[in-house]
Formats: structure tokens, sequence, C-alpha cells
């Protein structure tokens, strides 16, 4: 994948950027926008809902209002008296004026009682002997409808029902039985009928919570027997009661937005339908506006990022040019770009330095390596004289055999293998079985001079032969304890050469038995300042350096006094590892 995009135009990957990038950003755009008006709507449902309840709630105020008027003319003494004379001897109130005044009485507590509640259209009172009525005439129906609310009632076994009012929907019907109080009796002195102008009610409670203006419609049930709605309402299916959300349902190409509520007051359950389209139409003009605008703007911005793109590339393949003609070696300055003062300008203007700068160091290279090449002839020439001076050792050394004097003859022999060793082997690092080469080469030599006062002894396990040291530190070791060991001692100087193995690192110690190393030179090692006059603490310091460079942190190089003389430890890896 990585190899396949590497092939592709940086203009290309560019386009692609921004082609994705507006992408994206419309869809989060819209997604938000789908979020915030979702959101938004839901609130609106909310308060909606909230609103519907208030109504609802209202109008069961209103009609639990009538009901108690209902109840308080049904328990009213002058009603109770009137119906109580009328059912059981059947009067006549002709010539007596007492009756007469009675029935006067009761005429105007039904008008009083209507006139509490601005809804009651009429009252009208059914007696066993007698009928009193207000608000409108009695009809031979009225009679027929009496019976029926008394065989209704007699079945639910209630003194109360709710009805609609015959071929009007817009009005209810509350029926109660009026109880014989004063004989504490299971018989009843007849029935109340209240009809009420529900559109009224309605109209009132939509006003008040600003709902007129919509198409809303009200549906009334008691269980699943409906007792009234709204006017003109259409045929909604029949759906169940959710009393904490609300549903939608589609009528006839509209959307409507259904709440039910159930009051415990009456036991009815309230269905509200309302225009869902009135509610939210404009949000959803507004979110479609509002889509519309980002849409044109994210193109608006995606075109003028692809102007300045185009104009940026532009100016980037110009410089591509420039690397071009640089390679060719036909490169030269632009001056279109001198006088412009803003960062194209600026970068054009440090590009054609730079590519300026490069062409004179390429020249000046090429002069120097010229006259590198030169010098390096000239230091292969003059490296013909170590080996003259190889040679003549050699001669030496075969001259000095053949006249017997064969300790001459080893001691220029090691000579002229340590100056073999030294042109030959041109690594930091080496195996551990050439270093003791080369310091047997210079043991014999040293030998030569001290005799009997020298002894180096070799405890070293061969396994360790091909595992990688820095070049010369052992010697440089072995000589640092030559100088400040024997030559400060009268008796023989032991120098040994021992190893102790691990499975992945060794330890390779150099100790000698003279008067042990200063202090001062084991600080200057320590503080890596080898000060010391004499090159003991240069040497150590070197080592300890070389170290630091040539290996992990956890690999050390150290010297310590041992009481008997000084010891100097290399702790190194082993990479060679051929067991123990």
């Amino acid at each position: 994948m990585k190899k396949k995009l590497s092939g592709i135009s940086i203009k290309s990957k560019l386009l692609f950027l921004l082609v994705s990038v507006s992408l994206i950003s419309v869809i989060i755009l819209f997604i938000f926008t789908l979020y915030v008006s979702g959101e938004y709507e839901e609130k609106i449902y909310q308060i909606q809902r909230n609103n519907l309840k208030i109504v609802t709630e209202n109008i069961e105020k209103e009609l639990m209002g009538i009901n108690e008027i209902s109840q308080l003319l049904a328990f009213n003494d002058g009603v109770q008296d009137r119906l109580a004379r009328g059912g059981t001897s059947g009067i006549s109130d002709s010539l007596d004026y007492g009756l007469i005044r009675q029935k006067r009485d009761v005429y105007n507590l039904i008008k009083t009682y209507k006139g509490q509640s601005p809804y009651i259209t009429s009252v009208i009172v059914y007696g066993k002997a007698e009928t009193f009525n207000e608000g409108r005439a009695i009809t031979a129906k009225d009679e027929g409808f009496a019976k029926e609310y008394q065989k209704r009632m007699n079945e639910a076994g209630t003194s109360t029902i709710w009805l609609p009012l015959e071929k009007q929907t817009a009005a209810l019907t509350l029926v109660r039985v009026i109880p014989d109080i004063g004989n504490l009796s299971e018989s009843d002195l007849g029935m109340i009928q209240i009809e009420i102008n529900m559109e009224a009610i309605i109209q009132k409670q939509f006003e008040k919570e600003l709902l007129t203006g919509n198409q809303l419609y009200l549906q009334i049930l008691n269980g699943k027997q409906e007792i009234y709605h709204t006017g003109d309402m259409p045929d909604f299916p029949a759906m169940p009661v959710s009393s904490d959300g609300y549903q939608k349902v589609h009528v006839k190409g509209t959307d409507f937005f259904v709440t039910s509520f159930e009051n415990s007051g009456m036991g009815w359950t309230y269905k509200t339908f309302l225009n869902i389209n009135q509610v939210t139409g404009s949000v959803r003009n507004l979110k479609a506006v509002f889509v519309i605008c980002m849409v044109v703007g994210v193109l608006m911005v995606a075109a003028a990022s692809f102007h300045v793109f185009k104009v940026m590339m532009k100016h980037f393949n110009e410089m591509a040019d420039k690397i071009k003609d640089f390679n060719q070696g036909e490169f030269l300055p632009e001056t279109q770009y001198q006088d412009r003062k803003d960062e194209i300008g600026y970068v054009h203007q440090n590009f054609d330095h730079l590519l300026l700068e490069l062409q004179n160091q390429i020249e000046e290279n090429y002069v120097k390596q010229l006259l590198l090449k030169e010098a390096q002839l000239k230091a292969l020439q003059q490296q013909l004289n170590p080996h003259f001076l190889f040679n003549t050792l050699q001669t030496i050394s075969w001259s000095a055999k053949i006249n017997h004097q064969k300790e001459l003859g080893e001691i220029v022999d090691s000579l002229g293998k340590m100056m073999r060793f030294n042109l030959e082997e041109n690594n930091a690092l080496i195996t551990l079985g050439s270093e003791l080469g080369f310091i047997r080469h210079y043991v014999r030599i040293q030998n030569y001079r001290y005799q009997e006062r020298l002894r180096v002894e070799y405890d070293v396990n061969e396994k360790l032969y091909e595992e990688r040291i820095p070049k010369l530190a052992v010697q440089n070791v072995v000589e640092n304890a030559i100088k400040y060991a024997l030559e400060t001692m009268m008796e023989t100087c032991v120098i040994k050469i021992f190893t102790e193995t691990e499975p992945d690192a060794f330890y390779l110690h150099v100790e000698d038995n003279g008067p042990g190393i200063r202090k001062e030179i084991l600080r200057a090692k320590e503080e890596l300042k080898g000060l010391n006059a004499d090159g003991i603490g240069i040497g150590l310091v070197n080592i300890q350096q070389r170290m630091q460079l040539l290996f992990p942190p956890e690999y050390y190089f150290e010297v310590r006094n041992t009481g008997n003389g000084t010891r100097a430890t290399f702790y190194l890896p082993r990479v060679n590892v051929k067991g123990a």
C-alpha cells in the first residue's frame, strides 16, 4: 500500500485530500444538522405534549365542576322534597299555592345551578310524576332517552354516566340518579340530565394554550367506548394508549402527532391528534434552508481551496523545474520572485540562494576531490618507507641468525611482526587472539631488556580467542604495568593475563604485583581527564573513552588497587559464543 501511494504525484494526493476533507465536512455538518434538528423537534414535541396535557386537565376540571353541580342539585333539600311528594301522591298543584311556590323554587334552583357554569346548555330533572327543565324545551324523545339512560345505569351499576348527546358531536350529556336520601332506601326519586357544550370548553382551553390556529382533534374514551370527539375528525386507526410518550400516525397524506393521557379523576382517556407540519413545519423549512446554505458554503470553500491549491502547485512545480535544471547543470535564478514580499517570494528567493550555494560547493568539492586524489597518491608513495623499514628489519634478523645471534634475531623478528601488525590491522576492534600475539612480541622485546625481572603469565580461555576487543588496549595496560610497577620495584614483576567467562560476556584481567597505581591517576581516569605527565593517566582515559564509544553502557573498563598490586579489568560481550 505504501509503495503504491509513493508512486502517486503530490498534486493527486493533495487534490484527493481536498475532496475528502470537503466530503467529510459535508457529511459531518449534515449529521450534526440532523441531530440538532431532531433534538429540537423532540423538545417541541415535549412542549406540545405538556400543553396538551394541561388542556385535558383543564377540560376535566370543568367537567368535574359540572359533575359537582349535578351532585349538589341532586342532594338539594328543595329538589328532594318536591320529587318525594310528587312521587308518592301524584299531587296536583293547580290550587295549592304552597305547591305552586315549591315548584317555582325548584325551577329557580335549576336555573341557579345551570348559571354556575357557562358551558351547561340545559338541565332536565326527571321525577316520577313530573319533569323540570331549564335551557330548552322537552320533547317526546327526551322521555325515551330518560328510560334508556335509566336502563344503562342499572346495567352498569352506577349512579352517573356520561354520554354523547344524540346527533350532536360537539355536546356531552351527564346523567345522574337522584337518590331518596329522606327514606334512606335504595329507590331513587328520578334523574338529572345536564347537557354540556364541549366545543366551548375545548375552544376556551385551546385559546389559553395558544392552540387555536392548529389542526387539532380531541377524542375522549371511557374504557373502549367513545363518549366525545371533535367535529370533522378523520377516522384515525386504533392505537394503544401510551401515557409516557407520543406516537406518529399518517392519515390521508398528513402526519399527526398523537398523545394519550389517562386522568384519574374521571377515569377517562384523552387522545389528541395534532398536525405535525403545523408544529415543526417551520423547523423543517429552516433545516432545508440550512442544509442548502451549508452545501453551497462548502462548495464555495472547496472552489476557493482548489484555486489556492492550483496557484500553490504552480509555484511548487516551478521549484521542481528548478531542481531539474540544476541536475542538468542549467540552473539560473529567476527574476519574477525577486521583488515578491510574501511567503512564496521568500521561499523561492531562499531556494535560489541554496541552489547557488550548493552549485558553488559542488564546484569546490570537485576541485577538492582532485586535490584529495593527488594527496592519496602521495600517501601511497610514502607508505613505501614503512615497508622498506620492515624489509630491512627482516634482513637484519636473517643476518643475526646466520651469525648465531639468536636473541638479537628474535628481537628484530618480533619488532618486524609488531610493525606488520600495525600496518595490516586498521580496525578499532580486533580479536583477542591477535591482541595476545602482539603482546607476546612486545613482551619478548621487553624480556631482552629486563631479563628475569619481568615475567608475564597467561591463563586465557582459548574459546575466547575470536571475541573482539579494542585494538592495543591490553598492550597499553601491560606497558603501563611495566612502567609504574617494574621500574619502581627490585623484585621480579609478575604480570598475569587471565579471563573469566559468562554465557554472554567475559572478564579480561591484567594484574601485576607492583606497589599499586596512584590515587590521582585513578581519579583522572574516573573524571576522563588524563593530565598525568608520565602518560599513564592519558592511556587509561583513552581506553575508557574507547570502551564507551565501542560498546553499550553495561560493558566497562576499570582499574583498582588489590592491596598486592594493580588489576585492570575489561568487561566485554561475547559475540562468537561456542560454549563456556
